[in-house]
C-alpha cells in the first residue's frame, strides 16, 4: 500500500463518526467500508482477526493503548498513512464570552 487511495481495493474497518470516516467514504466503495461503534472497538479488532475486514484505519495512539489493555499482541501497526493530516473545527455561538475564545484561537 503506497497511498490512502490504495484502500479502495480492500474491505476497510473504521470507527463510526470519526473525521476519518468521511474521508474513507470518498475513497472506499460503500460495500467495502464497515463502520464500528465508537463505544467498543472489540468488534473492529475481532473482524481484523477473523478476516471480515482486511485493514482498519484507526487512531494509532488509541490502538496502542487498546493493544496492551486487551492483550491484542497478535495485531500490529503495519503502515501509518500520513497523507491526510488531522483537521479540527471548532464552532462557537456568537456570545461575548465566546468571541474572546475565538480571538485566542485566531492568533
Amino acid at each position: 500500500m503506497h497511498s490512502v487511495d490504495d484502500l479502495a481495493r480492500y474491505r476497510v474497518g473504521t470507527t463510526r463518526g470519526v473525521a476519518l470516516e468521511a474521508m474513507l467514504k470518498d475513497i472506499v466503495p460503500a460495500s467495502q467500508l464497515v463502520s464500528y461503534s465508537p463505544t467498543s472497538n472489540a468488534g473492529l479488532y475481532q473482524h481484523v482477526r477473523d478476516g471480515a475486514v482486511n485493514v482498519t484505519v484507526f487512531n494509532k495512539s488509541m490502538f496502542t493503548e487498546d493493544r496492551y489493555r486487551y492483550e491484542y499482541f497478535d495485531l500490529e501497526v503495519i503502515l501509518s498513512l500520513r497523507e491526510h493530516p488531522r483537521e479540527y473545527r471548532f464552532y462557537f455561538s456568537p456570545s461575548p464570552r465566546h468571541q474572546r475564545i475565538v480571538a485566542a484561537f485566531d492568533r
